[in-house]
């Protein structure tokens, strides 16, 4: 399946603005879920040979969404690209030009099935910690209702994985992403 790409063309030169970025502004739980959506990729300018996409992509720090046939859809550079909220304005105005679902809805969604995953992990640690206990002092009866435990976390994790694929399989591109070019 087609997917939109992020760029980030960054400089080794610029390590205290490449950390910001990584630490603030990329774990923001809505850029960190919308992101899932695209395909990330990051270039070092240093390392583009041609020389004309060097001028045009080497300003630092650079970001590019490009639709799936290629196109740039939006840009943000320089200063202005490190800051939380521009990027986080930036991504939602590349997501509103290339897909129907809103991002905000998305988000809402990812967030409900994380916090049902991190639910799911926490009985598991606890199950976990049941099962060592047990070991030093085996219960039949108890070894039973641990497995039966384990069986519906486990169960329950599968379905919050279907549930997440499902809301991936509804945030679909726009229709003009998804034409084949030789059909025109």
């Amino acid at each position: 399946e087609p997917r939109p790409i992020v760029v980030w063309f960054y400089s080794l030169e610029n390590d205290r603005e490449n950390r910001t970025l990584e630490t603030s502004v990329f774990t923001s739980e809505p850029v960190a879920l919308a992101l899932r959506m695209f395909r990330c990729v990051k270039v070092d300018v240093e390392s583009i040979q041609d020389s004309k996409l060097r001028d045009q992509y080497g300003s630092t720090p650079m970001f590019v969404i490009v639709d799936p046939k290629k196109n740039e859809v939006a840009t943000l550079a320089g200063k202005r690209a490190v800051s939380a909220s521009r990027f986080k304005g930036f991504v939602a105005g590349g997501w509103g030009k290339l897909f129907e679902m809103r991002q905000r809805d998305f988000v809402k969604q990812m967030t409900k099935i994380l916090d049902r995953l991190d639910r799911v992990s926490g009985k598991m640690t606890v199950l976990k910690a049941k099962k060592a206990r047990l070991e030093s002092r085996p219960n039949a009866g108890k070894a039973r209702a641990l497995a039966k435990e384990e069986a519906e976390l486990n169960e329950e994790q599968a379905q919050i994985e279907k549930d997440e694929l499902e809301i991936k399989k509804r945030c679909k591109l726009k229709e003009e992403f998804l034409e084949d070019d030789a059909e025109k």
